[in-house]
């Protein structure tokens, strides 16, 4: 296995029963270093300061038992920030009330561009108030999501 594979099942069995999530892990590996990025998120509130020092701590200690990385390695642990892409279902409830931009695939396999306030979402997709009123949109017809960022 890979060093990511290997940090990706230990991190994901870190998070098991907890609001944590691991968005994704970025390797560089240099002549006689490494750099190793963790991008994680809560379900319940945004990442703290605190939670990412613990992270790493936790994770920097996994990392040097198994001796995953021989030479030096700076370690990052960090949110992946406002404007990545939504993923997962929770991350919808997470950002409700909030304007995203989404593009959307139509029953003719057209794409649409539409933004707009998300005000509900279920097992089966989510509601998002535009300028032409609420629309309903399935999970498999959202190519892409994005949080509107108010700057």
């Amino acid at each position: 296995m890979s060093v990511i594979e290997v940090l990706r099942d230990e991190i994901n069995r870190m998070t098991l029963e907890s609001p944590f999530h691991l968005m994704d892990i970025k390797l560089a590996q240099y002549k006689n270093s490494a750099s190793v990025r963790i991008f994680l998120d809560r379900e319940d509130c945004s990442l703290s300061h605190e939670d990412c020092r613990q992270w790493s701590r936790d994770i920097q200690d996994f990392i040097d038992s198994k001796m995953l990385i021989k030479n030096d390695y700076r370690l990052e642990i960090s949110s992946p920030g406002v404007t990545h892409p939504l993923k997962y279902e929770w991350e919808y409830r997470k950002n409700m009330g909030r304007e995203l931009i989404l593009e959307i695939t139509q029953e003719d396999e057209k794409i649409i561009n539409l933004k707009g306030k998300i005000i509900s979402a279920d097992d089966k997709g989510i509601i998002v108030e535009s300028q032409n009123g609420p629309a309903r949109f399935l999970w498999d017809k959202i190519k892409k999501a994005q949080v509107q960022t108010p700057w």
